[in-house]
């Protein structure tokens, strides 16, 4: 229902048909949806690199600790 309602308006503010109206605010959840996607893949890649770093600097600064 929420959805029609959204259509509805969208059709009036625009002065389209039902069908544009739907097809309009398909597009642009879909353009939405893909943004954040592509948000969480970076984020995921930062994660990715950031579980590096750490484990690199684990590895470097454990091969030190029985010289100090």
């Amino acid at each position: 229902m929420e959805l029609h309602v959204s259509i509805k308006a969208a059709q009036e503010r625009w002065g389209i048909s039902y069908k544009d109206a739907a097809h309009r605010l398909y597009l642009q959840k879909m353009a939405q949806v893909q943004a954040e996607m592509a948000e969480v893949e970076r984020l995921k890649a930062m994660m990715a690199r950031c579980r590096r770093l750490i484990n690199e600097t684990v590895r470097r600064h454990s091969g030190q600790a029985g010289s100090t």
